[in-house]
């Protein structure tokens, strides 16, 4: 989870994904970034820590990502979790629509509705199956839209894009 647009949402969708969750060691919430305050969420099981060192590392050993936004430009999130197969829980803001595919590659859900956002990482959590078909589709999503390879190919075609030319 990313706390840089919308830190106040967590508040609201780690309540509804329920304690339970949490106090089962069935969730373990792994937030990266910083926010003030936050003594009541690491004394219920919330891990935080300034991951950029080692993310890929880090996101590997997810079950799934979950980009709570209320704006984007171009999320880097989807891109990053694609890349190493996992799926995304994200809200269908500008940008973030371009890259999650709902259904697809990844799940989207309504800007500020935690417990619809709840609901739907409770879903991928319970469902490994459609968690599993969706990491195989964002990987591919990466790969065809996203990877190095590709962007290093685009520059050696000669492509027409208006009166740019690559």
């Amino acid at each position: 989870y990313n706390m840089d647009n919308n830190p106040d949402l967590l508040y609201d969708y780690l309540l509804e994904v329920g304690q339970d969750f949490i106090n089962e060691d069935l969730l373990k919430p792994f937030v990266y970034g910083s926010a003030d305050n936050l003594d009541y969420l690491t004394e219920h099981g919330v891990i935080f820590e300034d991951v950029e060192k080692e993310f890929e590392t880090i996101l590997k050993q997810m079950d799934l990502i979950v980009l709570s936004s209320l704006w984007e430009g171009l999320p880097l999130t989807p891109i990053e979790a694609f890349s190493v197969s996992k799926t995304i829980v994200a809200t269908a803001v500008d940008g973030t629509v371009e890259i999650v595919d709902d259904g697809n590659n990844g799940l989207l859900v309504n800007a500020r509705e935690h417990k619809e956002l709840a609901e739907k990482i409770v879903y991928l959590l319970e469902n490994e199956d459609v968690r599993k078909k969706l990491e195989k589709e964002a990987y591919l999503c990466y790969q065809n839209k996203f990877s190095f390879d590709i962007f290093c190919i685009i520059p050696k075609r000669k492509r027409n894009c208006g009166k740019i030319f690559f």
